[in-house]
C-alpha cells in the first residue's frame, strides 16, 4: 500500500479577533501607534487608545464625523467633515491643536515627520508640521476626492488626478511632475519603492513603475473596488481591503488569495506583522497575520506490516517560520478521549517529516497538520487505513494407493460380484424338493 496526495498553494492567513476584555465601543477608522491601536469611535465621538495585549484603553473627545485619520510619531491627525480644519492630538499628553486650512481635507498621509493633506476644492496638497502646527509645503495639484487619492513614499508624492483617469508622481525635492493616463475610474493609490499600485472602479489593480508604465495588471472579483484600500509589503506582496465584500486579499505574482471576515470593514491599518481591521456593525477589532500559513505539498502513507505504517509529509513555509508538523490518528470505533491521537513528526531533511505508527483498532483516518509561529495551519488530505487481515488456508491430506494395488482390488471385487448369482442359483436348486415318477403297472 502506497498512497500519495499532492496538495495546493499557500493561502492567506485566517482572520482572528481580539478578546473583548475592554469596555465596548463602536470601532471606526484606526491607525497603529507602536504596539497600540488608535481607534475612532463615531458613536461616542472619541479617540480610543487601546492596548491589544491587556485590553487597557484610554481616550479623549473627538468629532463624530471624520473623513480620515493618520499617525505621525506621537501625533494623530483627524480630518473632520465640512470643517476646513485639521485637528492634531498628542497621544501621550492628550493635548489638542487645531489648524485652519483653505478647504476641507479629504485624504491624509504621513511621511518624514509631516502630515500631508489633500484639499481638492482648492487643488492643493499641503505638508504640515504637527508640532507648530503650520503648513510648511504647498503643492498645487488637482487631486481626486476620497481618502485614498494620495500616497507618499520616500521623496515621491503619488496623486490620483481629479478626472480619475490620470496618475501623477511629484518629486518632493525637485518639484518635478510626471503624469500618465491609466484609464477611467482610479479610486485608490499606494506608493512603494519601485513605483505605485492603483485600484480602479473596473475592479482592477495596476502596478506602475516609477516611469508610470503599467508593469502588471490583476482582475479582482466584482465590487471589490468600492472603498478599497491598498498596501504594499516589503516582500512585494500587495494587500487589499474590500469593505463592501468583507474580504482581505493578497496578490503575489499571478496568485490572488482572499479571506472573508465577519462583517463590513470600516477601518484598516497595517503593522509589522499583521493587518488590523474594524467592523463597526459587529463592534469587533480583528487582524490578519501577514505571516502566510505553511503548506503541505505531499502526503504519503506506506504499509510496513499488517498494522504498521510509515507516514511522510513534505511541509514548507514561505516565511521560514514553520514550527512543527503533527500526525493525527482518528479512530471511529472508539468513543472518548482515545478517539483522537496525535504524534509529532520528525524532520528527516529536504522539508520531509516522518512518523511510524501502529494501529490500535481495525480502521483509522490519518492526516498531517503543519503549524507556524503564528499558529497558522495547513492540513493534508485525510487517508483511510486498516489492519490487513491474514487468511489461514487449511489442506486435507489424502493417502494414495499404488496404481497396481488399485487394479488388483478392482479385479477381485469384480470376480466376486460375478460369482454371487451362481452361488445363489446352486443353493436354490439344492434345496428344491425332487418329484417322484409313478411306476407303470
Amino acid at each position: 500500500l502506497l498512497i500519495s496526495c499532492l496538495l495546493g498553494a499557500y493561502a492567506l492567513s485566517k482572520p482572528a479577533y481580539l478578546p473583548e476584555k475592554y469596555p465596548s465601543f463602536v470601532p471606526g477608522l484606526l491607525a497603529v501607534y507602536g504596539q497600540k491601536l488608535v481607534v475612532h469611535d463615531p458613536a461616542k465621538g472619541s479617540i480610543v487608545i487601546l492596548d491589544p495585549e491587556t485590553g487597557e484603553l484610554r481616550g479623549f473627545p473627538a468629532p463624530r464625523n471624520i473623513r480620515d485619520l493618520e499617525i505621525s510619531g506621537s501625533w494623530v491627525a483627524l480630518a473632520p467633515s465640512g470643517s476646513q480644519k485639521l485637528l492634531i492630538y498628542d497621544l501621550e499628553t492628550g493635548e489638542s491643536r487645531e489648524l485652519r486650512l483653505p478647504g476641507d481635507v479629504y485624504a491624509l498621509e504621513s511621511a518624514d515627520g509631516l502630515f500631508w493633506a489633500s484639499i481638492p476644492d482648492r487643488e492643493l496638497v499641503v505638508g504640515i508640521d504637527p508640532a507648530s502646527p503650520k503648513v510648511v509645503k504647498r503643492i498645487e495639484i488637482a487631486a481626486a476626492y476620497g481618502p485614498e487619492s494620495i500616497s507618499v513614499h520616500g521623496q515621491n508624492l503619488w496623486v490620483i488626478g481629479k478626472d480619475q483617469k490620470t496618475v501623477v508622481r511629484v518629486d518632493l525635492e525637485s518639484g518635478e511632475e510626471n503624469a500618465a493616463e491609466v484609464g477611467g475610474g482610479a479610486v485608490a493609490i499606494r506608493g512603494f519603492g519601485g513605483g505605485a499600485v492603483v485600484a480602479t472602479s473596473q475592479d482592477e489593480v495596476l502596478k506602475l513603475s516609477k516611469n508610470l508604465g503599467v508593469e502588471e495588471r490583476w482582475e479582482l472579483e466584482k465590487a471589490s473596488s468600492i472603498d478599497v484600500r491598498l498596501y504594499v509589503l516589503p516582500d512585494g506582496r500587495i494587500i487589499y481591503v474590500s469593505p463592501s465584500r468583507w474580504v482581505v486579499g493578497e496578490i503575489e505574482g499571478s496568485e490572488i488569495r482572499e479571506v472573508k471576515v465577519g462583517g463590513r470593514i470600516t477601518g484598516s491599518a497595517i503593522s509589522s506583522d499583521r493587518l488590523w481591521f474594524t467592523e463597526s456593525s459587529t463592534g469587533k477589532i480583528g487582524y490578519v497575520p501577514l505571516s502566510r500559513p505553511p503548506k503541505i505539498e505531499d502526503f504519503k502513507v506506506e504499509r510496513l506490516g499488517p498494522d504498521s505504517f510509515k507516514v511522510s509529509a513534505k511541509a514548507t513555509d514561505p516565511d521560514g517560520d514553520l514550527s512543527r508538523v503533527l500526525l493525527f490518528i482518528f479512530y471511529k470505533e472508539i468513543i472518548g478521549p482515545e478517539q483522537n491521537q496525535s504524534v509529532e513528526m520528525e524532520p528527516s531533511g529536504d522539508d520531509l517529516y516522518t512518523a511510524t505508527i501502529t494501529l490500535k483498532r481495525q480502521k483509522a483516518e490519518i492526516y498531517a497538520v503543519a503549524l507556524d509561529e503564528f499558529n497558522n495551519t495547513a492540513r493534508s488530505e485525510k487517508v483511510q487505513v486498516a489492519i490487513q487481515r491474514i487468511q489461514t488456508v487449511s489442506t486435507t491430506q489424502t493417502t494414495t494407493q499404488p496404481q497396481g494395488s488399485s487394479l488388483d482390488i478392482y479385479t477381485v471385487g469384480s470376480s466376486l460380484t460375478l460369482l454371487i448369482p451362481i452361488l445363489i442359483a446352486l443353493f436354490y436348486f439344492k434345496l428344491k424338493p425332487k418329484k417322484r415318477r409313478k411306476r407303470r403297472k
